[in-house]
């Protein structure tokens, strides 16, 4: 409470039973040690954070954040800018929480939570610009809360960076936009519990889809058996992701429109890939589907591009269902037990390679029309 502008706050290794606020800007606020400099905090109730940030060039690291009884969040940052937090661990009920702050960068941080990790939340002039970066969350969340996840972007959260963390059976998603839009989400890795149902990272909207998206690229996801990247909002870019032994590897669904969906490795998931009730300027490029059981199933999609993808060692390649006048241009299939069934549906086939060279067209069964040719 005595420091002024531009002082640093050295704490001593041991154990502080308090809350504090931090109103000052620039402040430098230094545990002696991570492991060993403690500030706890119980309560009966709830109350709003053991550490508050509300001022501007505010460093907080070197601390263990620890609730022992009640609910509030470890650390929240209010009205903050270009603060840093890091070195700490944090274990309470919301790990950070993140109001209307801009141009923080939250980095090495060790987060244990009952609810949210990390929670970017909405407000009028909403969280944009932070750098979520280089953190580690272990099973956060409990199953009887909404949102219960490792990191979640609220409604109107952008142009932040969520960049190489990594995530140890989150309770739920991994990663959660809620109608968050232009983030970008990239280098994580992702590590799921196949023994109940979890996403690595899910893209949704809240009230009505977003026409603008978040960009999905380089992150690993294994074992989440709910699926590894999921969306329904409009303008994603995913690309270059690794994704095994996922539930589902992508789901797409709700009609996305101009969704790029480029060069992504799915391999050992039940269903590589579903599409739902996409449209003009979806396009799928790239991309290697390889020993799921089911490649790419296509749901009432009508107008998307499928070009220079591999689907090799599936058991089904594609399975299009009531789908129409998309195009499937330049692909590798290679070695599937069924490379692709059509149900009532009529797409375009050009130029595909089907395990081997051919002088006459390929034909493709299916049900209503029963044969095909590429």
């Amino acid at each position: 409470d005595n420091a002024s502008t531009g002082d640093t706050v050295f704490v001593f290794a041991g154990s502080y039973y308090e809350k504090v606020t931090v109103n000052t800007p620039n402040i430098q606020l230094i545990g002696e040690d991570q492991n060993s400099t403690f500030i706890n905090y119980s309560i009966l109730g709830f109350s709003d954070s053991i550490i508050r940030l509300s001022s501007n060039h505010i460093q907080f690291s070197h601390f263990t954040v620890s609730l022992t009884n009640g609910m509030c969040e470890g650390i929240y940052l209010k009205g903050a800018t270009d603060c840093n937090v890091s070195f700490t661990t944090v274990n309470s009920t919301v790990g950070m929480y993140v109001d209307n702050s801009n141009y923080n960068t939250i980095y090495h941080n060790k987060i244990s939570s009952a609810i949210e990790g990390i929670a970017i939340a909405e407000d009028v002039n909403s969280s944009s610009f932070n750098i979520i970066k280089g953190n580690s969350f272990t099973n956060s969340g409990l199953s009887d809360y909404e949102y219960n996840d490792g990191i979640v972007l609220f409604e109107k959260a952008s142009n932040n960076t969520v960049i190489g963390n990594y995530f140890n059976d989150c309770q739920c998603d991994a990663i959660d936009t809620v109608a968050a839009y232009n983030n970008i989400i990239e280098n994580n890795l992702i590590i799921g519990n196949t023994s109940r149902s979890q996403t690595g990272i899910y893209l949704s909207w809240r009230f009505e889809p977003s026409f603008i998206g978040n960009i999905v690229r380089q992150n690993i996801i294994r074992n989440c058996s709910g699926g590894g990247i999921a969306t329904n909002t409009d303008g994603d870019t995913i690309t270059d992701n690794l994704l095994e032994n996922d539930g589902y590897g992508l789901s797409i669904d709700f009609g996305p429109r101009n969704t790029i969906i480029k060069n992504n490795t799915i391999r050992d998931c039940q269903v590589g890939q579903d599409l739902w009730y996409a449209d003009r300027g979806t396009i799928l490029e790239g991309n290697l589907y390889d020993h799921n059981t089911e490649a790419i199933e296509v749901w009432y999609c009508q107008n998307v591009t499928f070009t220079r993808n591999t689907y090799r060692n599936n058991t089904f390649g594609i399975v299009c269902h009531v789908s129409h006048r998309n195009i499937f241009l330049q692909n590798n299939f290679e070695g599937n037990t069924i490379t692709v069934w059509n149900i009532i549906s009529r797409n375009h086939w050009r130029q595909n390679y089907w395990d081997q060279p051919r002088l006459l067209p390929k034909p493709l069964f299916g049900y209503l029309p029963f044969i095909q040719f590429d």
